[in-house]
Order: C-alpha cells, then structure tokens, then sequence
C-alpha cells in the first residue's frame, strides 16, 4: 500500500521529505507534474520528482541547508492540495 503522508527521511547529506503519489492515468498525472512544476517556479524552491509510469514520488529539502524549513512543509501542503484537486476532478 502507498503512505498517504509526507515521511521524513534520513541521507547522508541531508534530511529530506518525500511522499509518493498515484494516478489512473497519464492525463491526471499530467496535470499533477504541469500545476506542481508552476508552483515551484512561482515559489522558486523545485522538489526532486521521480516518475515511473503512473507513479511520482517528490522529495522536498531546502539544499543550501541540506534540511527541511517551513518553505518545504509550505510547499508540500500545496502539492497535496494539487493531488486533492485530481480526486475532486475524478469525483465529477
């Protein structure tokens, strides 16, 4: 089963938050990649996205610090309110 949260995650070289996301097709997956690659322009603060079908998983560390700040709990409330936007899509 896939987490539902944000998880905290430990590397070498930094500390890192990273949730995966899933999608039923490549149109929401689309939109998810498109509206949180605006957000990260707007915000200039870009997250790590891995994608693998119709899988994403984003990671969020602010790099200068090698940590997690306030901009990246910031950042992934919006990402989740992009996902949630998908599902509100899917229900109409």
């Amino acid at each position: 089963p896939i987490k539902k949260t944000w998880e905290t995650i430990e590397y070498s070289d930094r500390t890192a938050i990273e949730r995966p996301y899933e999608f039923s097709d490549h149109d929401h997956l689309m939109y998810f990649i498109i509206e949180t690659l605006n957000l990260a322009n707007k915000v200039d603060h870009h997250p790590i996205i891995k994608i693998n079908h119709l899988s994403i998983e984003i990671s969020l560390c602010t790099l200068d610090i090698g940590d997690v700040t306030q901009l990246d709990l910031d950042m992934s409330k919006k990402i989740d309110e992009i996902y949630e936007d998908i599902d509100f899509i899917d229900a109409t």
